[in-house]
């Protein structure tokens, strides 16, 4: 069974790898300064994290559902673009049943970088 904790520690350490300071400053101001940024820009945010796109594959709809509401969880934006990411690559695998989930998903901590994808 997959933690959600551990992968969201795993993206973390990934993200925070690959993050540049000085670009989180203007990354949230262009968000308005609606939510905090570690500063990691969409093609560094992508290969960070490729391994945990691929063993998403393996798991459940629950299990895929539980990581990408733990890593909405998380302060920084750039873990909600990762579930964001997550759920697009996987989106065949989920059903009508999903939906209540992947709605609130969609309604927690909304923006339009987030609601879009």
């Amino acid at each position: 069974m997959v933690e959600a904790k551990q992968v969201v520690a795993a993206v973390r350490e990934a993200l925070e790898a690959v993050a540049v300071s000085a670009d989180a400053e203007p990354m949230a101001a262009y968000m308005k300064n609606q939510f905090p940024f570690l500063g990691v820009k969409t093609p560094a945010r992508r290969a960070a994290v490729k391994p945990v796109m691929a063993e998403a594959g393996h798991w459940t709809n629950d299990e895929l559902l539980a990581v990408a509401e733990a890593l909405m969880g998380e302060p920084e934006r750039e873990f909600s673009f990762v579930a964001a990411d997550l759920l697009r690559k996987w989106v065949r695998q989920l059903n009508s049943d999903d939906l209540p989930r992947v709605r609130a998903l969609i309604e927690t901590n909304s923006w339009w970088d987030t609601v879009d994808s």
